[in-house]
């Protein structure tokens, strides 16, 4: 061997022994500040922590006034509105090509209905819904996906839902899911609004 080291003794290593261990007081978890320094350390190593983005979004909303519909409500509605005007159901499309996700959620039997659809939804939205993706997007980037509820009729009612990327199982429970607009159609018409 070229390279041999002595390994030390355990007795020759300096141990300090204190009385007692040394304490200090933990930042809770749900304080403010250890969720400011969980955020940045999460940033820091670009770490995607859907639990952490979901606990953001949750204060934002709550910071920016935006009200949030009750999922399940929605999809009841829908489900009854679609059933009312067309036989194959609804579904969420991403609203731009960067909203497309691999997850799945919803059910596509007997009928489509909360399904996820990977096609972009290719009608205006309404100033007022396009206010709240402007906003989300300076702040969350590519961190929220959003999507517009859409089913096969001329003139549906859509809403504007944002989405954490959880688990397709966590989605399915409705994790993550904020329906936060909802508009009439035609009746915004972009026609309408610039007159």
């Amino acid at each position: 061997m070229l390279f041999t080291r002595k390994a030390p003794k355990i007795e020759d290593t300096p141990v300090t022994v204190l009385d007692r261990p040394l304490q200090a007081k933990p930042v809770e978890a749900g304080s403010e500040e250890y969720f400011k320094e969980y955020t940045e350390l999460a940033n820091r190593v670009k770490a995607y922590v859907p639990d952490l983005i979901d606990e953001r979004f949750k204060r934002f909303l709550n910071q920016h006034d935006i009200p949030v519909f009750n999922l399940q409500e929605v999809i009841k509605y829908m489900d009854a509105k679609a059933k009312k005007e067309v036989k194959n159901g609804w579904s969420w499309h991403p609203y731009r090509q960067k909203d497309r996700t691999d997850r799945v959620f919803g059910s596509h039997t007997p009928v489509y209905s909360d399904w996820y659809t990977s096609w972009v939804y290719d009608k205006p939205i309404p100033l007022h819904a396009l206010k709240k993706v402007a906003l989300i997007e300076q702040h969350f980037g590519d961190q929220i996906k959003l999507f517009v509820s859409d089913y096969a009729v001329v003139n549906p009612d859509p809403f504007l839902m944002a989405l954490v990327v959880y688990s397709s199982e966590r989605l399915r429970l409705g994790e993550g899911r904020y329906v936060i607009d909802v508009w009439d159609e035609p009746g915004f018409g972009l026609e309408q609004m610039l007159k």
